[in-house]
């Protein structure tokens, strides 16, 4: 299990897609990551006519890829056509059709939302609910007040729903939202659901929600990852970047401080010790090499509080007061004891989120309010891209975009120069050694703007380790249609890319859908199912949906039969094309099944 702050690093057996949620999830469409705002100028290999003739196939598989490939290749289009597949007969396709119109639905949706609600179950039921808050329907809230005692709705159907409750907050929204956490404080320590709670807590408001979870914790058990999931969302909330990558200790376990500060400076790229003085350095310092963990607690969240006073803020700017307020609560005599009976899992956290905390208020910034008040400041905006931060990946790199086109219209002077101020300054950072946050807003940058003469330098960036970086060169090269596969295939056929590189972009290739796509994976299918396994690899070709990759596929049977046999399975369906191997995929499926187990979040289900 991963320690506080283990850097991101490695493709895991999910990479590049979304999370398992159920016993049969396939790859694709995620509503957490919606289609890309442009459209493609290149030819898709299944136009919206021909994915609308597959929804009425009698196979549920070739219904659920119809519907799948509908959701994410023409999603201001589909909307009429899917709304009736919330009533399919597919396991999944349901609740992928209702996260779908709760992004692109209107008003028509409604009673078949408001039915899907009323007759469906489980995961089904609560997506078509989260529609329905998502488009502010009038049923919305009685609905959901009325599904606080549905026994079909679990910790993951509810944390859908609080997440859209959370981001629409209007007051009925959120008195529905306080009104469920007040009755089920037993879940606050599902990752999702404390992420709904803190969406909705201002300052002076923190002590409950934390108290709640404290107590989920004691009734679930503190020893699982589940903790630290919990302190990461609590970190993003605060704005504060876990530094416990970068902790060093001594061979006692103790943290050593002028180590870890050393440390800290240089991946941060930032001056702790000037801003917090010597002397409470070494405060700090003997601190925690005495080891006594509600000492520790008590010292770092006295200096947070120290720091905090000391903040320079802008007017609104009351991210210092909750950051002490979280703290202080870590460090209060009796929440420090019952974190002591929990085991040394959550003392570690809980230290450990202290002590980001303490770097946090060292170099003190609000980048939230930064980024939301330097809009339209191109300048501004690009200095903040050098900041080493991970706070500002999701935000800065589209305001950087709005930035670009607020400059002028589209092919004049003023925008065409801001456009290349930008690039410039992202491909100067992809250029320098280090550090590696700036260069991951740099990537998204470059996606953002389609900077399709960027692509080369972008696919250097899917052969590193770093999970940061080759994640944002994927969505970089997800946004640049069909340019990306002259020179993804000219290094291919150079030998220059690695498997890892493969992986990544694989799953780009078959993402755009595309006949481009289609034939350089067919030029190099051998390389692809080396580079992703042959089960993984398979997986991602048969979102292309094509007649000519059945047979090369059916050639890896012996090594994947369950994997790769749904792949080819999902291809003859969608061909109606006889597959000799059928009977025995289908016997390796049922196998693979009864060796899985049940909806285990870390499994590669077919």
């Amino acid at each position: 299990m991963p320690g506080p702050g283990q850097p991101p690093s490695g493709r895991g057996p999910v990479a590049g897609r979304a999370g398992p949620v159920g016993r049969r999830r396939r790859i694709g469409y995620n509503p957490d990551r919606p289609p890309a705002r442009h459209k493609t100028m290149s030819e898709r290999l299944w136009p919206f006519k021909d994915l609308a003739r597959f929804l009425r196939y009698e196979d549920p598989e070739v219904r659920y890829w119809a519907a799948e490939r509908l959701a994410r290749h023409h999603p201001d289009e589909a909307a009429d056509l899917l709304a009736p597949y919330l009533f399919d007969d597919h396991d999944l396709t349901p609740e992928l059709v209702a996260g779908y119109l709760g992004r692109h639905g209107a008003p028509a949706h409604v009673p078949q939302l408001v039915r899907a609600v009323r007759t469906q179950r489980r995961m089904a039921a609560a997506r078509a609910l989260e529609a329905l808050v998502r488009l502010r329907a009038p049923e919305a809230i009685d609905l959901a007040r009325s599904a606080f005692d549905r026994r079909d709705f679990d910790e993951e159907c509810w944390s859908a729903l609080l997440e859209a409750l959370a981001e629409r907050s209007d007051p009925p929204a959120r008195a529905v939202l306080a009104e469920f956490l007040k009755r089920r404080a037993d879940w606050f320590g599902s990752p999702p659901i404390l992420r709904s709670a803190l969406n909705v807590t201002g300052p002076g408001e923190y002590r409950p929600v934390l108290q709640a979870w404290l107590r989920s914790l004691q009734w679930r058990g503190a020893g699982g990852g589940g903790a630290g999931d919990s302190f990461r969302v609590l970190m993003d909330h605060l704005e504060i970047d876990d530094c416990g990558w970068c902790f060093r200790t001594e061979l006692s376990g103790r943290i050593d401080f002028a180590r870890t500060l050393k440390a800290v400076e240089s991946s941060y790229d930032c001056e702790v010790r000037a801003a917090l003085g010597d002397e409470t350095c070494a405060r700090i310092a003997a601190t925690l090499m005495a080891g006594a963990f509600e000492t520790s607690a008590a010292a770092l969240s006295g200096t947070i509080l120290e720091q905090a006073r000391r903040v320079r803020r802008a007017p609104g700017d009351d991210l210092a007061d909750r950051i002490v307020e979280a703290s202080v609560f870590w460090a209060d005599p009796e929440v420090a004891r019952a974190v002591e009976g929990l085991g040394p899992h959550l003392r570690e956290w809980v230290i450990g989120f202290l002590l980001s905390a303490v770097f946090k208020m060292a170099r003190y910034r609000n980048h939230d309010l930064e980024v939301r008040r330097a809009a339209g400041d191109l300048e501004a905006l690009l200095r903040m891209m050098e900041v080493e931060t991970s706070m500002m990946l999701d935000s800065l790199p589209d305001a950087i975009r709005s930035a670009v086109e607020a400059a002028g219209p589209a092919g004049g002077p003023e925008r065409s120069a801001a456009r290349r101020l930008a690039e410039e300054r992202c491909l100067a950072l992809l250029a320098a050694r280090g550090p590696f946050f700036p260069q991951g807003a740099a990537l998204e940058t470059l996606g953002e703007l389609r900077s399709v003469g960027a692509i080369n330098e972008i696919l250097d960036f899917l052969a590193e380790e770093n999970s940061y970086l080759y994640e944002a060169a994927e969505h970089a090269l997800s946004m640049m249609e069909d340019a990306v596969v002259e020179p993804a295939r000219a290094r291919l056929e150079a030998g220059t890319v690695d498997e890892e590189a493969g992986h990544s972009l694989l799953i780009v290739l078959c993402e755009r859908g595309t006949r481009e796509a289609l034939r350089l994976v067919l030029e190099h299918l051998e390389f692809f199912m080396d580079a992703a396994g042959p089960g993984d690899a398979a997986r991602w070709m048969s979102l292309l949906g094509a007649r000519e990759l059945i047979d090369p596929l059916r050639r890896y049977l012996p090594q994947e039969t369950a994997l790769v046999g749904q792949a080819v399975l999902l291809l003859g369906g969608i061909h109606n094309q006889r597959v000799p191997e059928e009977a025995e995929i289908r016997r390796a499926i049922d196998e693979y099944w009864k060796q899985q187990p049940e909806g285990g979040e870390e499994s590669d289900e077919p």
